[in-house]
């Protein structure tokens, strides 16, 4: 993000009457912090904003609060993260109430991050909890997803150092600005390791200064919902914040997994009641996660402390197209747009693809996919499969 860019940003933050989604919402509706201060007062107005907010948000007044948060990010190496930009995490920009502004720390793209999965659970992790994270996240290396938790006591921090641990990237959302003492403080080592590590590091939507606070954790899980693919649930009591990730990534239209427990521990209670409401598919075995996530076959193995050179989660663009046909080309390719020929080379080298990964391979707008993936349906190169997935046709692989 450009440094005007920020600095609107923290404007619009700054304005008094104006809410922090009212302002994610102004950007979002005219595409660029720049332009809000574009707008009219009359425009304003007309979009629900009080006429004094107006006033005061067109002045554009800077204040030192502006000044030190400028002065931060920079002498910090802070990455601030627009919901215009391509970096912007895809599937995080789908949900709602997706935060106008992400201020990260850690050497991550999220263009180049594979599918992520969000793993969380109890504060009061047993040792089935403990052992249970390090199986799923050893069962998924092959596929190296990125890690997503809240970096709390418990359940999240075993995940991002299971994930450390196993070479995969992770990224650590919290629930205070990056300039606070970190809670909980027994988490800032593994923290500190993961802002050193290659497709790791950390993220906020608060600004340096804010402190960590009960309310504010439950903001935070819906970033961690919204960011993955699939929210795993390892262990919950019968309230707590992994179950409200839960709740989060079901209304998000995201799959949801709990590991069952027995049916007299507390620490079990939420996930079994999850199963129960059909709120979540049971997780008994990891490899139930890899079928119902379509996952490719894969026989590479992750290296521990390293990140694996595998492909992410779909075959890179110089995989091998259908066998041509006598004239060179294969026929339900001809006459494809050039991303309608990408996706088929994706393809053309696994069993099939979910709409998620589709969507974040091709930095492409949900929106404009799906009716790409139509026009392929109907000219014979692609059809559809039962949860949003998606595959080459037989008459294209010939």
């Amino acid at each position: 993000m450009k440094a005007e860019q920020l600095e609107d940003i923290l404007v619009l933050y700054r304005t008094k009457g104006l809410s922090r989604r009212d302002a994610g919402r102004l950007v979002q509706q005219v595409g660029r912090p720049e332009e809000v201060f574009a707008l009219s007062a009359e425009t304003l107005t007309g979009w629900g904003i009080k006429p004094a907010v107006a006033r005061a948000l067109l002045e554009r007044r800077l204040d030192d609060t502006i000044r030190r948060e400028m002065d931060f990010v920079q002498r910090n190496d802070i990455r601030a993260i627009g919901f215009w930009e391509q970096d912007y995490p895809p599937l995080l920009r789908e949900c709602p109430d997706a935060p106008v502004m992400l201020l990260a720390k850690g050497a991550f793209d999220f263009r180049e991050l594979p599918f992520a999965l969000a793993i969380v659970g109890t504060r009061a992790m047993t040792p089935y909890g403990a052992a249970m994270t390090d199986r799923i996240v050893q069962a998924l290396a092959p596929y190296r997803p990125a890690i997503v938790s809240g970096l709390a006591y418990g359940v999240d921090v075993q995940a991002h150092r299971a994930a450390l641990k196993y070479g995969l990237p992770t990224l650590g959302v919290l629930g205070q600005g990056l300039g606070t003492p970190m809670y909980p403080a027994q988490n800032r080592e593994t923290a500190r390791q993961m802002c050193h590590t290659p497709g790791c590091g950390i993220l906020t939507e608060y600004l340096h200064l804010q402190e960590a606070l009960p309310g504010l954790f439950p903001a935070r899980n819906r970033i961690v919902a919204g960011l993955a693919r699939a929210t795993v649930v390892i262990e919950a009591k019968a309230k707590g914040g992994a179950l409200i990730t839960a709740e989060l990534a079901g209304g998000y239209n995201r799959e949801v997994f709990a590991v069952p427990g027995r049916a007299n521990d507390p620490c079990s209670q939420g996930c079994n009641t999850l199963i129960r409401r059909n709120k979540a598919m049971i997780l008994d075995d990891p490899q139930t996660l890899i079928e119902e996530l379509g996952l490719p076959d894969r026989k590479a193995k992750a290296q521990p402390g390293r990140q694996s050179e595998i492909p992410l989660s779909v075959v890179p663009e110089t995989a091998a197209p259908p066998t041509p046909n006598r004239n060179g080309a294969s026929p339900q390719w001809e006459g494809l747009p050039e991303e309608g020929k990408k996706v088929a080379r994706m393809l053309s080298g696994v069993e099939k693809m979910h709409l998620d990964e589709l969507c974040t391979a091709l930095d492409m707008p949900v929106q404009n996919l799906t009716v790409l993936l139509l026009e392929m349906e109907l000219a014979g190169a692609i059809e559809t499969l039962p949860g949003k997935y998606y595959a080459l046709s037989p008459q294209a692989r010939k």
